[in-house]
């Protein structure tokens, strides 16, 4: 180990030497390899002074910035941060860990460092305002280059100094792998309907979204066992990571569909969770709820509140529903809120693009009304394009007595 005399000290530097040995392009992709990190050399510039590292026990970190020379010229950075034990001198390094960025034009890297077993009880030096620490660490480093990730580790000798501010030292770095390593991304695939449920004669899109979003790559649509026609390698978009199935049925029934993401370069295959898709018949069964409640206004009047629910029971969505609450005979009721509705004399009219099986629509009217007014009908009603197999339950009706 070497470490510069106390008395020669002319500056705070990093240099680094990320080797590994001469590259081979992975058998999986025609991609071109980049080279390894060896003959890789960072220098931080300009050295940093007045650090107490070392002159007490305890933690300490530090940050500087640089050039890089070598495979990957360019700029680099890294953050270092680590424990120095012994309350006396000779003190030593008890932690070191480091992470560090290079950004070149032959790609990027990024990687992370620790104290190797042959270097804990290394010595930390001090004097006069100057410190000096060597020893070895290993390293893990991720490549980036031409879309494509590698992987690189290894041990590197590090020699930090700091004095009048002139970076000096040098880091060796010897990879522990004979080339760098691809790296495949795990990936996950989803697959979404356009229209669940749909009818016969519906157009539907499957959609396959695969993430994180991949450098290429099929999907295959299976319906079961079977392929779907036209959708056995459907292109992953390289943007948006999604990929598209549209099919018609002619027929009620049901489908398990799945999506198959064949992989490529950097990144795994992975096939959907099922989705069951419901074809069923063209027909929607809309129940209607109709609620009068009174509540004294005061002054001789009440307030009336009159809840309309329209429910639609399946199987199908039911599309433009028009739903309508009859008040009574003029003057009797004043409707003060018609939650959106069209209002046209007595009547109340809401109009409804479309409602899926299972859900609800809800309105609520306010209205006013005098104590002797006696006993009034509310009635509701609704209907849908789409064809309803039960209107008998379409409509209520309702007595109240206001007053």
């Amino acid at each position: 180990m070497r470490t510069a005399g106390i008395g020669r000290l002319a500056g705070f530097s990093v240099v680094g030497l990320l080797g590994l040995g001469v590259l081979a392009v992975p058998a999986a992709s025609a991609q071109t390899a980049p080279p390894t990190l060896t003959g890789e050399q960072v220098r931080n510039s300009p050295g940093v002074s007045g650090n107490a590292l070392c002159a007490t026990a305890g933690p300490f970190s530090f940050t500087i910035a640089g050039t890089a020379t070598g495979p990957y010229p360019g700029t680099f950075s890294e953050t270092v941060s680590g424990t120095v034990s012994d309350a006396t001198s000779p003190r030593t390094l008890g932690t070191y860990t480091a992470s560090f960025t290079i950004t070149s034009a032959t790609g990027n890297v990024t990687g992370t460092a620790k104290l190797s077993d042959d270097s804990f009880d290394t010595p930390c030096y001090y004097d006069a305002g100057n410190f000096s620490i060597s020893g070895n660490s290993v390293y893990q480093a991720t490549i980036q280059a031409a879309g494509e990730t590698y992987a690189d580790q290894g041990t590197t000798f590090f020699d930090w100094t700091e004095g009048s501010g002139v970076p000096e030292g040098d880091d060796n770095f010897t990879s522990s792998l004979s080339q760098v390593t691809p790296v495949t991304v795990n990936t996950a695939t989803a697959v979404t309907s356009s229209a669940a449920p749909s009818v016969p004669g519906q157009a539907v899109t499957y959609t396959a979204t695969v993430s994180p979003v991949p450098s290429g790559g099929t999907v295959a649509f299976t319906d079961g066992t079977t392929t779907i026609a036209g959708c056995g390698t459907v292109a992953v978009n390289t943007s948006t990571g999604k990929a598209t199935c549209p099919v018609t049925y002619t027929a009620a029934g049901s489908h398990t569909i799945t999506g198959a993401y064949s992989g490529a370069a950097g990144y795994a295959a992975s096939t959907s969770a099922p989705l069951t898709q419901n074809v069923v018949a063209n027909k929607a069964d809309l129940k209607m709820k109709l609620t009068v409640s009174t509540v004294a206004a005061g002054a001789g009047e009440v307030t009336v509140t009159e809840t309309v629910t329209v429910t639609n029971q399946g199987p199908a969505t039911a599309s433009k529903i028009a739903t309508v609450l009859t008040q009574p005979g003029p003057g009797r009721l004043k409707a003060t809120n018609a939650d959106g509705a069209s209002v046209h004399g007595s009547l109340l009219t809401w109009n409804t693009p479309s409602l899926a099986s299972g859900s609800s629509l809800t309105f609520t009217v306010v209205a006013a009304a005098a104590h002797d007014k006696g006993t009034v009908p509310v009635t509701a009603g609704t209907l849908s394009a789409t064809r309803d197999p039960n209107l008998l339950n379409n409509a209520a009706l309702v007595l109240k007595r206001l007053g």
